[in-house]
């Protein structure tokens, strides 16, 4: 998961054309489609992403290995994930489409009826490159099977902020940090 604080879209924000969500869509779709170019040959079921706004209004965008019980593409994908933006950055500069909506080898997701834009997925992937290369991205490893604690609603605090959530959390919605399913209410 790559969580997009408040702080990043004060900055980016006013100088995108269309939406945050639109602009994340944009760079979901980029990131996504050249996943397989890091991770080394996969099928194109074997991963997937998805953007969501988090209940603290901060934008999320989730690379996740869609194999049963998992093979280790996120961790593939965290480990080069700059190399990753870098790819997608080239992929949107350097495509021929004319259109700032973009084309399917860029940044038009057939699956989307709303327009992306080239211009706002170069920025926010520039962005994330300068954030990646002046800070150290943090990773935590979640064990166990999230099913037994998608009913639980109980109250306890992130190990990386002190943070209250709740057991079904994910998340931890203030700092993006990965819940341990092993915590029991």
């Amino acid at each position: 998961m790559l969580l997009f604080r408040k702080e990043f879209w004060a900055l980016v924000l006013p100088t995108l054309n269309g939406s945050d969500a639109q602009a994340m869509e944009a760079c979901e779709r980029l990131l996504c489609g050249l996943f397989p170019t890091i991770s080394g040959p996969c099928d194109t079921q074997d991963f997937s992403s998805a953007v969501d706004r988090l209940p603290t209004g901060e934008l999320a965008l989730f690379l996740y290995d869609a194999v049963c019980d998992g093979v280790g593409l996120t961790f593939v994908a965290f480990d080069h994930m700059t190399e990753l933006l870098q790819k997608a950055l080239e992929r949107v500069s350097s495509c021929e489409c004319e259109e700032d909506t973009g084309c399917f080898s860029c940044v038009a997701n057939p699956n989307k009826e709303r327009p992306a834009s080239k211009h706002d997925a170069r920025l926010i992937l520039q962005a994330l490159l300068t954030v990646f290369q002046s800070e150290s991205p943090r990773q935590q490893t979640v064990t166990g099977d999230w099913s037994a604690t998608l009913e639980q609603t109980a109250a306890i605090n992130c190990t990386a902020c002190s943070s209250a959530i709740k057991v079904n959390d994910r998340f931890c919605p203030n700092c993006g940090t990965k819940m341990n399913t092993a915590i029991a209410s």
